[in-house]
This record gives structure tokens, sequence and C-alpha cells, in this order.
């Protein structure tokens, strides 16, 4: 990755600013390096405790300072609150300059830096998974012997996730998918199938660590549940749309460093009622006429920020 620095230019005077030097020595686990003077700014870096910084400038409380990464191959400049550090020596206040001018990114090689990415607050994911029903329903036994029992919960899924990203480690996350149901036996085949629609709102806990962990929870909207039967023939139930809920927790590789990640997770997903018929072109049992779906998948995927 190329070099690059981050300078403040100060259009008043034509040049860049410069005050009197002040070692700083972190004091707290995981301070954040952030793009801007603010709490709600982009965060750029975690600075690891007891590390010395030198500051030549302050913004209000927030001293702007320069961190080598761990791999060594690049630098990153930002801001720093005063609660995170302590100045070592004899205290030499930097110069404050106000009003603070918009930080101006100049690069040498490279064309995307960390800081750039971490400001990025869209995302995409894309989802495959597969899942265990809670639930089993009897249709029919083999030739053989033994029942053959469908599991409306579980199967396999895929989904397509648009993601925000708000302050606080918050994100919030809307997605469309398609889960698929049912065995093959003999001469008989079934599916159960069903589109949800989920709104979520998820925390990323902070940790130094390559896997960031996560965790959250949302409603779902159930659109075009349909169970097919192939046996000597097609038979088929259309059911009502069905509100439910979904609860998760997953880890992902995502850093500031890096656009792309990687991700698994947990899932339970349910409805709050019942699958209840609306139409179909035969007299089914009652446990399909009035069907429960509850299930829990595995998930894993890749996902972009943009």
């Amino acid at each position: 990755m190329g070099q690059f620095r981050l300078a403040l230019k100060d259009t008043t005077l034509g040049g860049i600013i410069s005050a009197k030097e002040v070692k700083l020595r972190v004091t707290t686990e995981n301070s954040s390096l952030r793009l801007k003077p603010s709490s709600d700014s982009a965060e750029v870096y975690k600075i690891q405790l007891g590390t010395v910084l030198i500051s030549e400038k302050k913004s209000g409380e927030w001293y702007f300072v320069t961190v080598q990464t761990k791999e060594g191959n690049y630098s990153l400049a930002g801001y720093i609150h005063e609660l995170q550090v302590e100045v070592m020596g004899a205290e030499t206040k930097p110069e404050i300059i106000e009003p603070i001018k918009e930080p101006e990114t100049i690069y040498s090689q490279s064309p995307k830096t960390p800081s750039e990415i971490s400001a990025k607050k869209f995302y995409g994911k894309l989802i495959l998974g597969f899942g265990q029903g809670f639930s089993k329903i009897k249709i029919a036994t083999k030739s053989t012997g033994g029942d053959l029992f469908m599991e409306p919960g579980g199967g396999s899924a895929a989904e397509i996730v648009f993601g925000y990203r708000m302050p606080n480690n918050l994100k919030i996350e809307l997605g469309i998918g398609f889960q698929n149901s049912g065995f093959v036996a003999d001469n008989a085949k079934t599916r159960f199938q069903r589109i949800p629609l989920k709104l979520s709102l998820l925390y990323e806990f902070e940790s130094q660590k390559k896997l960031q962990i996560y965790a959250g929870a949302g409603p779902v909207y159930f659109l075009s549940p349909n169970f097919e039967w192939e046996e000597n023939g097609t038979f088929w139930i259309n059911y009502d749309p069905v509100f439910g809920g979904h609860a998760f927790v997953g880890a992902t590789t995502h850093n500031p460093e890096k656009p792309f990640f990687l991700f698994f997770e947990a899932r339970y997903m349910g409805t709050f009622s019942k699958y209840k018929m609306n139409s179909s072109n035969f007299y089914p049992i009652y446990k399909l006429r009035l069907m429960s779906a509850q299930g829990i998948f595995t998930n894993f995927g890749i996902g972009l920020f943009f």
C-alpha cells in the first residue's frame, strides 16, 4: 500500500499550519483514531494502550496525531480525544486552530486508504445458508418402510442484504431472500418455499482481533409461502403471508483497511402465527392446512462497503 499523509490546509494563511510538538501516551485500551475531531466521525484505526504519539495541533478536545500501523508499511493520521491520552514530560500545549479546515488527503500511490474505506457507510451482503426445522410433518411412507417427514422451517436459503453503518457501532439492514425445504424419496417429492423480507438492527462489538463479533434481531414478513407435493400428479397449497421475527449472532472479518469482508452466523427465524391455507387443489391434512415453520440457520457470505 502506498504512503500517504493527511494535512490541514489553512486557506487564509496559504500554507500548512504548524505548532510546537507535544508528546502523548495512550492511556486507554483500544483508543479510537478518528477521521475528524468528533466522536461521530468515522473510526480510522484502533490504537493500543501505551502507544507514544506526537501532536502538533489540537482542535477543542482532540489532538491531531500520526500513527504507524502494526504492519509498519504505512501510517495513518487523525484525531484522538484528550481523555484517552496523557501528556508526557513538561506540558507544552499545542496551538489550537479555529476553525478546523476540512482534511485534504494527499496520495503518492494508493488510490484507496483506510481512512476512505472507514468513512464508507453503505454496504451489501450475499448470504447462503442451511437450516434445521423445529417441526416435522409426516407426508408419506416409503415403499421400503419408514415414514417421510418434511421440516418446513429449515432447508436451504439465499439472501441479498443492503446495510447502513450508523454511529456507536450500530448497523441497520434490509434483506430479501428465498428459502426452500423438502425431500425426494421413491416417487414422491415435496417442496415448501417462502420469500422472507427482513429488517435487522445489529451491534458490532469492538475488538482488536481479526474477527469482530456482532448480534442483532428484527421483524420478518414471509411472502408467497407455498407447498407442493408431486406423486402421481402435482398437489399444491398456497398460504397467506405472515409476520415473524429473527435473531442472530455472528462474526465478521471486516476492518477499516479493506472494503471486502467475510462473515458467518447462526440465525433463528420463525413466525408469530402459523401459515394459514388460502387455496389448494386437494384437501390436505390439518398440519398442512395450518402449518408451523420455525428453524435455525447456519449462514455464511461475503460483503462489500461502497
